[in-house]
Order: C-alpha cells, then structure tokens, then sequence
C-alpha cells in the first residue's frame, strides 16, 4: 500500500503545489485590499446596502460587516477558496482510479502482490494526505493573513479558525463523492466532466435557494449552505449536524465505492 502512496503523492506533486500558489495568492491579493480600502469602508458598506437585496442574499452576502477584516475577506476570499478548492478537490479524487483505466494500467497493477482494497484505500489516503496538506497551507495563510493585515482591529479567534476549517470538510465531502463516482467511468475527461458537475451543480442549487424563499429547500441539505458566510461570520458558529452531514458523506462515499470497485470487471 505504501508504495502505491507515495507513487501517487508524487505524480500528483505538480498540480497541487500549482492549486495551493493559486489560492493562497488569492487569499492575499483579497486581505491587501482590505488594507487599501480600510479607509473607505464605511462608503463600501454604503454600496452593498444600495445593491439588490435579492444579490446579495443569492451569494450569502446579505449580513457581512465589510469593514471588519473577516466580514471583509468573507464576501470575496471564501467564496473564491471553497469554490477553487472545491474543483482541485473534485479534479484530484475523480483522476485517482480511473486514470488507471484509461492508462490501460488496471490489469498490471492489480497482477502485483496487493489486493484491490489496497489500491482503492491506498489512492483514497493519498487523497486525504493531499487535500489536509493543501487546507493546512491555505487555512494557515488565511489566519496569519487576517491577524497580519487587521492593523491593531479587534479579530474574533472563532470566525478565523471557522473560515480555515470549513473549507477542508466541504472538499472532503466533495472529494469523496467524486471519488465514489469516479469508479463508475473508464475515461479522465468524463470522471472530471462529472466532477465538475458536483462542484457547480451543488453551488447553483445553492445560489437559487438563496434567491426565493419557494426554492429554499434547495439550500437546506446543500453543504454550501453549511459552510456559508452567514454561518461562519455572523452567526460565528458551524453547527454540529453539518459538520457530521459532510464527514458522514465523506465515509459513507468512501465505502460505498469500496463495494462496487471489488466487484468492477477490469
């Protein structure tokens, strides 16, 4: 198991070193012009009241203080690292088993010495290595960042920490599906094509939940709901059932694939 591990952190080194510079460019780029809009927020406040409610409400917008750095750094930041992450996490967990196939790789892999419980838990831990690594950096430049650039503000701990974690239990949730799914295909294109699909599916659903009250069962079992910035920022918690609705996901995506892949022809 361990050497399929390593050979998959390896091939994968590349595009996750390229994903994780992206996001934590964003993220700074995001916090330094909180910096030279510090003294215009009070007019930046005035511009969201005078946008549609509706707007505002449909990207979770509606209740941000813009002049705190978190309020700040959650209208733009978050949505752009939960989104982001998201499709790396989806990209990265959709490639891992069926690029096996579509590599005609299958067969020689499973002729060596290891059984397909291996191979499937050995590329699903080098997953979870790989995403925890990816949230680690961008968590960690998230809060360094926010307590950097708050020049001498008042930062509530909780929201920062919140804003770090809820990321990495939503790609974890995500990444699981998609892995889950990815079994069902043979090639690359379509394993992404669908995993694509999840991210961007989900968080419609989310935005038009958000738009009318008559669609907002669309949001309620949605996990960008659970991890939105009302949640995090406003209401400074993430509850206990979401938290447990995503990594439940998580395992049960993780098992369930364990089931079909045993019993998949090659």
């Amino acid at each position: 198991m361990l050497p399929i591990i390593k050979r998959e952190l390896k091939a994968n080194l590349k595009g996750f070193i390229i994903w994780t510079l992206v996001i934590v460019a964003i993220v700074l780029m995001m916090l330094v012009s909180y910096v030279s809009m510090k003294d215009d927020m009070a007019n930046l406040n005035s511009v969201m009241a005078s946008m549609p409610k509706a707007l505002l409400k449909a990207f979770g917008m509606d209740n941000l203080d813009m002049t705190s750095i978190e309020g700040f750094y959650a209208s733009k930041g978050h949505l752009s690292v939960i989104l982001i992450g998201s499709v790396y996490a989806c990209n990265l967990a959709s490639s891992l088993l069926v690029k096996e196939y579509d590599q005609k790789t299958s067969e020689y892999l499973l002729s060596k010495p290891i059984s397909r419980s291996e191979v499937y838990f050995a590329k699903a831990i080098s997953f979870l290595i790989l995403i925890t690594l990816f949230n680690v950096i961008i968590g960690g430049t998230v809060a360094v960042g926010i307590y950097s650039f708050a020049s001498g503000s008042a930062v509530n701990n909780k929201v920062v920490f919140l804003l770090a974690l809820s990321p990495y239990l939503l790609e974890l949730a995500f990444g699981y599906i998609c892995y889950f799914l990815s079994i069902f295909c043979t090639k690359t294109r379509a394993s992404i094509g669908i995993s694509l699909g999840v991210v961007f599916g989900f968080y419609l659903l989310y935005v038009v939940g958000n738009l009318a009250d008559t669609f907002s069962f669309l949001k309620d079992y949605n996990f960008y709901s659970y991890v939105d910035t009302t949640a995090l920022v406003v209401n400074k918690s993430l509850n206990f059932s979401h938290i447990l609705a995503m990594v439940l996901t998580a395992l049960i995506s993780l098992l369930a694939g364990k089931l079909v892949y045993d019993r998949r022809d090659f």
